[in-house]
């Protein structure tokens, strides 16, 4: 197993009255490939902006 690029534990996370996310986790690895996919309006450009520091 190669080694982590980035490990998101327990990240909880809502806004206007709506939780998007409560207590996520997750790993990526070097070399593996990864797709966030879902219907609109469900955090996956909100997850990124969180990932980036930008929220």
């Amino acid at each position: 197993m190669s080694e982590p690029i980035l490990t998101v534990d327990h990240l909880s996370f809502g806004f206007r009255n709506q939780q998007l996310y409560q207590d996520l986790s997750f790993q990526l690895n070097v070399g593996s490939m990864t797709s966030l996919v879902g219907p609109n309006g469900v955090g996956k450009t909100t997850l990124i902006r969180l990932l980036m520091a930008q929220l």
